[in-house]
Formats: C-alpha cells, sequence, structure tokens
C-alpha cells in the first residue's frame, strides 16, 4: 500500500530506514561519485554512529502514554486520508459527470513525463 514513513510524512512517523540501508543503495547504484561529498560523509557519520539516525518505532514520541485506568493513548497518530489512486479515481468520476470519456491508464507509472508519454 502506502507505507508512511516513505511517503513523505517528516517527522510524524517512525522511520525503518537506516545509514546501512542509504549506503548499501549508493554502493548498489553506483552512486559514489553522483553525490555531494557531505551527503556521503553524513551517511558514514551515521554508520559509525557518531550522528543520529531519524527517529524508529522505539522512539519516546511514537510509544504510548498511561492516562490513568489502563486508558492508554498514542503520543503521536498519522492517519493518511487520501493517495494518488483515490485522486485519480475521483477526478476521473468528476469528469465523467462533466460529459469527459477519461480513461485512467494507471497510477503507478513511474517516470519523466517526457518519457513515459513517449
Amino acid at each position: 500500500g502506502d507505507p508512511l514513513d516513505l511517503i513523505a510524512s517528516g517527522p510524524t512517523v517512525p522511520d525503518s530506514s537506516t545509514f546501512e540501508d542509504a549506503h548499501q543503495l549508493i554502493q548498489k547504484y553506483n552512486l559514489q561519485n553522483e553525490l555531494p561529498t557531505k551527503v556521503l560523509d553524513m551517511i558514514q557519520l551515521g554508520i559509525n554512529g557518531q550522528i543520529d539516525d531519524s527517529p524508529s518505532e522505539n522512539h519516546p514520541a511514537f510509544s504510548s502514554s498511561d492516562y490513568g485506568r489502563n486508558n492508554k493513548r498514542k503520543q503521536c497518530e498519522t492517519v493518511l486520508v487520501g493517495n494518488n489512486e483515490l485522486a485519480v479515481t475521483a477526478a476521473a468520476l468528476e469528469s465523467q459527470k462533466r460529459g469527459y470519456h477519461p480513461i485512467v491508464l494507471g497510477t503507478r507509472i513511474e517516470g519523466e513525463a517526457k518519457h513515459i508519454a513517449g
């Protein structure tokens, strides 16, 4: 579906990625000479434990608090209210109501528009 830590939710959700994950992607796609030195240095500092990684699910911000009588409540909760598929479907339905004949080619198309359009 829509993993919250990957869709620009910022600091409101735990981050399951690590500096090591970033390092492995750089190696896998041979990006060492494509990225700024500051980025590579920061990733190495993270791998070495010299800077903190982004908050994981164990961070206190994502824990539950006890408000008495076993009434537990999360410190932070994120609710996804929409996504690309819902937006495209709604646009297609609205255009039908207005007399158009939409054709949805998909909602998971990736890449530069000039390449995708052919």
